[in-house]
């Protein structure tokens, strides 16, 4: 069997404890590990979002982050996210921003989509909605 293909993704964030609480804040994102520097200030904070995956958030002042961070979405994680300000939205995804304004997503599981409405989503097998914030 073949060793995972993705190992991590590494975000740098000048705005590390914002980031922090927002991403605790996430579906199926697991704090595993902090790591300080000799000050004894927070450097970085690690999640795993999957049992291979893990996410680092990195202390840094210039930034540069990936186009979009998109996770899957099951029922229990739309409840979680659901009050988010939606940015964008197509048939399968909705996107929003984390703190430093980098584009985070969630794409719904294959035979779920979301109906387009100008003011609402709705997800149609569990029949959840909220509104898009305009």
């Amino acid at each position: 069997m073949k060793p995972p293909l993705l190992h991590h993704i590494a975000i740098g964030t000048s705005k590390l404890q914002q980031m922090r609480e927002f991403y605790l804040k996430l579906p199926c994102m697991e704090l595993t590990r902090e790591w300080y520097d000799e000050m004894g200030s927070l450097r970085s904070v690690w999640f795993h979002i999957s049992p291979n995956v893990i996410l680092m958030i990195e202390k840094k002042e210039k930034t540069k982050a990936p186009e979009a961070l998109v996770f899957s979405l099951d029922s229990q994680s739309y409840v979680q996210i659901k009050n988010f300000q939606i940015i964008e939205q197509t048939k399968s995804s909705i996107y929003f921003l984390d703190p430093d304004g980098n584009k985070i997503g969630y794409s719904i599981s294959k035979g779920n989509f979301f109906f387009r409405s100008p003011l609402s989503f709705s997800w149609v097998s569990f029949s959840l909605s909220f509104s898009l914030a305009i």
